[in-house]
C-alpha cells in the first residue's frame, strides 16, 4: 500500500533500541508512568515554499492507561486519539540540562534577540492550537520581530 504524501495524521513510533511501543519509567516518587512517541508529518511555510516537517512527541500516561493504550497501539499505525503536535520556543529550558535549538546537530546555537532559543513539543487535542516560534536573529544581528515586521512594509 502507497504512504499518502498529504497525510499529517500522528502516527506512533516504537523505541529505537528496544522496539517497545511504551516505554516505562518511574519518578522520584517511586510511582510508574509510560511514554508514547508520536510522529506527524506537518505542513509548513518558508518564504512561498510549501514543504512538511517532522515532528516528534512523547506521551506520558500513567501506569494503568499505558498498559491500557499498549494492547491498542501498534508501530507505524495511526495514534487513536486525535490530536496533533504542537512545537513551543521558549527563551527559558523547559526542563532542567535542556540544550538549546541549534542549526542542524552541530550548528550554531539559534538565538532571539541575543538569547538562546529552547524548544518542546507537545500532543494536544486542540487541533486549532497553533505553535509558538521565535524569530531567529540573522547574521548575527538581533532584530526584534515589531521591527522585521515594520520594516518588511512598504511605505
Amino acid at each position: 500500500m502507497s504512504k499518502n504524501v498529504l497525510s499529517n495524521q500522528p502516527i506512533v513510533k516504537a523505541h529505537p533500541v528496544t522496539g517497545a511501543i511504551v516505554t516505562y519509567f518511574d519518578n522520584s516518587k517511586g510511582e510508574t508512568f509510560g511514554k508514547i512517541r508520536v510522529d506527524q508529518r506537518a505542513p509548513v511555510i518558508n518564504n512561498g515554499f510549501m514543504s512538511f516537517a517532522n515532528r516528534s512527541a512523547f506521551i506520558t500516561l500513567d501506569e494503568k492507561t499505558a498498559k491500557e493504550m499498549e494492547t491498542i497501539l501498534a508501530e507505524d499505525k495511526p495514534y487513536p486519539i486525535e490530536g496533533k503536535v504542537v512545537v513551543t520556543e521558549s527563551l527559558t529550558p523547559f526542563y532542567e540540562g535542556q540544550e538549546p535549538k541549534r542549526k542542524g546537530a552541530d550548528g550554531e546555537v539559534i538565538t532571539h534577540l541575543g538569547a538562546p532559543v529552547y524548544r518542546d513539543t507537545n500532543y494536544v487535542f486542540d487541533l486549532e492550537a497553533k505553535d509558538t516560534l521565535l524569530a531567529g536573529d540573522r547574521d548575527g544581528v538581533a532584530t526584534p520581530v515589531a521591527q522585521e515586521a515594520s520594516s518588511a512594509t512598504p511605505e
